[in-house]
């Protein structure tokens, strides 16, 4: 292979590469945004569900007020 052949492969890599995290990062935003929050909070580390379930509890305290 010469080196413009060798060129044009790593260019083509690269090009492929990002298209197929670019795919990637939609279709995982796609995906998330069909979560319900129960799913997403599921999901999250213990401090961010903590938070979440303090969050829930003070607005339905509001709402019933």
């Amino acid at each position: 292979m010469s080196g413009l052949e060798t060129g044009a492969v790593k260019i083509g890599g690269k090009i492929a590469t990002h298209g197929a995290k670019s795919w990637l990062l939609r279709w995982k935003d796609r995906k998330t945004r069909g979560l319900s929050l129960v799913d997403l909070a599921a999901g999250a580390g213990p401090l961010a569900r903590a938070n979440l379930d303090s969050l829930i509890r003070r607005s339905s305290t509001d709402a019933s007020e």
